[in-house]
């Protein structure tokens, strides 16, 4: 006779917060950075391989470029992720409009 399947476990899904993708993921007793897996994973490690420079291109035409975002994005910033620990520091929140700016360019 054949052995029955193991039953399996069911996990409830939850969406992924920001700070949790910066855990550590779980490997074979070792654990990788989730940004890493990620950028492998969804083959965005190809992808900025294969374009290597690009963000920093788009992010230099940021003052020779208009664009009609930029107001938009600078005024959203601040209500972006309020609650979230890490978008608290300037810092953060400068990356964060700096990625939008170039994706309203892209």
């Amino acid at each position: 006779m054949e052995a029955e399947p193991e039953a399996m476990e069911l996990v409830e899904l939850r969406p992924v917060l920001p700070c949790e993708l910066l855990q550590p993921v779980p490997v074979l007793g070792n654990s990788l950075p989730r940004n890493k897996v990620w950028l492998h994973a969804s083959g965005a490690e190809l992808q900025l391989q294969q374009n290597a420079g690009y963000y920093s291109r788009l992010q230099a035409s940021f003052d020779s470029i208009p664009c009609s975002y930029d107001r938009v994005i600078q005024g959203d910033l601040s209500r972006t992720f309020p609650k979230e620990r890490y978008f608290a520091s300037r810092d953060a929140l400068a990356g964060l409009g700096r990625v939008l700016k170039a994706y309203a360019r892209y």
